[in-house]
């Protein structure tokens, strides 16, 4: 498992979205005792990516001025290994198809509703046992 130079397990969050990151953020701080790291951009997200101190990646859909597909592929072709959640507001079928077809399978819709989110979490990072003993946010 990956962990910061302090030994915190991060999550990387690429968002334009600075609601639905403050919500991810106090959830994984509250709930799961992990530290986020937020970007808009993709060069960004990638570098942070490749540092290779984060135990997952939440990535919006839709990014300002970016590629979120793009940055799916290139993610997961350099880290193979790390687990990538997606947040959208499309759920389409043609939407959904897409995601899948990228490789992932962890999909939470926004507008974001607690418990989705939090066992959103818990399938990407595997935090199940840990999460259960902490009280909720």
């Amino acid at each position: 498992m990956a962990f910061d130079e302090r030994g915190q397990k991060r999550i990387l969050v690429v968002s334009g979205d600075g609601f639905a990151c403050q919500l991810i953020q106090k959830i994984l701080a509250k709930r799961f005792d992990f530290e986020m790291t937020r970007t808009d951009c993709c060069g960004d997200a990638v570098a942070e990516a490749l540092t290779g101190k984060y135990i997952g990646a939440i990535i919006d859909l839709v990014l300002p001025s970016s590629s979120a597909r793009k940055l799916i592929k290139t993610i997961k072709t350099m880290l193979p290994g790390l687990p990538i959640m997606i947040m959208t507001s499309d759920s389409s079928d043609e939407a959904l198809k897409l995601i899948r077809n990228l490789g992932i399978l962890n999909i939470i819709p926004k507008p974001f509703k607690m418990h989705a989110l939090i066992e959103g979490i818990i399938s990407l990072t595997g935090a199940g046992q840990a999460a259960s003993s902490r009280t909720q946010a």
